[in-house]
């Protein structure tokens, strides 16, 4: 026979640990100063190198730029998944509010992730873009160094842009911030919030156009719903992936 008073008396079940607000904001902005940190000695060394004639005489200097802001990139998206990982374990496996969803989807939810990644920006995103800028040109710092580059020093860039730069994004901002702000505010103000957060953050990513950010919101917003409905972060990964994948396409084209 169980032992009644034993199980009475017991205590509850600890809560899954997951990020405070202010963990998780600190974390988002923790990912990006680590990028200037670690650019700190890397640009450096890389303006020396500019200065040497055979590097120069070879027009190497667009492809070690980008060479050095893929490894910049590849060393801060390492260490931040490291770190939330290692931080927040036991919410990195569950996919409800508290958790920050990597569990696994269906099939069909990684195909409405894919369609979102190619219709919201390219499409309708797109759209509304060109009707604020009334002509003016939009401008990508990354449009740059890849069209300046060669065809091969590409190659790592494109690379990271359709792979772990969508993961570590959607980790940071579908992940870590909604996972802070749904335990403490609605679904929808959660959303909102971590949605203008992310159009924000890669508002200087186009030289601070304004018109820039609506587009950026309406992808935010469908990349939250995404992880809000399907409970995994998976699909809006895949939508992310899409789209950039479709954006590194446009740049290349003749």
């Amino acid at each position: 026979m169980p032992d009644l008073a034993a199980t009475a008396s017991a205590p509850p079940p600890a809560p899954t640990p997951q990020p405070a607000p202010l963990q998780a904001i600190g974390t988002v902005l923790a990912y990006f100063a680590l990028q200037l940190l670690l650019g700190l000695p890397l640009y450096p060394l890389l303006r020396w190198l500019q200065t040497q004639p055979g590097l120069t005489a070879q027009g190497w200097s667009a492809d070690l730029l980008l060479w050095a802001t893929c490894l910049d990139l590849l060393v801060a998206s390492l260490l931040m998944l490291f770190a939330i990982h290692r931080w927040w374990p036991r919410a990195w496996p569950r996919g409800d509010a508290q958790g920050l969803g990597f569990v696994p989807a269906s099939w069909r939810q990684c195909l409405l992730g894919a369609l979102v990644g190619l219709t919201v920006i390219p499409l309708l995103g797109s759209w509304i873009t060109d009707l604020l800028a009334h002509g003016d040109p939009i401008t990508e710092q990354i449009d740059v160094l890849i069209t300046n580059a060669g065809r091969w020093a590409r190659l790592p860039m494109v690379v990271l842009t359709i792979t772990l730069v969508p993961l570590v994004e959607e980790t940071l901002f579908r992940g870590v911030l909604l996972s802070a702000l749904r335990s403490r505010c609605s679904r929808g103000v959660a959303i909102g919030i971590t949605s203008a957060a992310f159009a924000v953050a890669h508002l200087g990513s186009f030289d601070y156009q304004w018109y820039a950010l609506p587009a950026l919101g309406l992808f935010a917003l469908a990349l939250a719903e995404l992880r809000v409905r399907t409970g995994s972060i998976w699909p809006g990964v895949l939508a992310h992936a899409c789209n950039n994948l479709l954006a590194i396409i446009a740049i290349l084209s003749p």
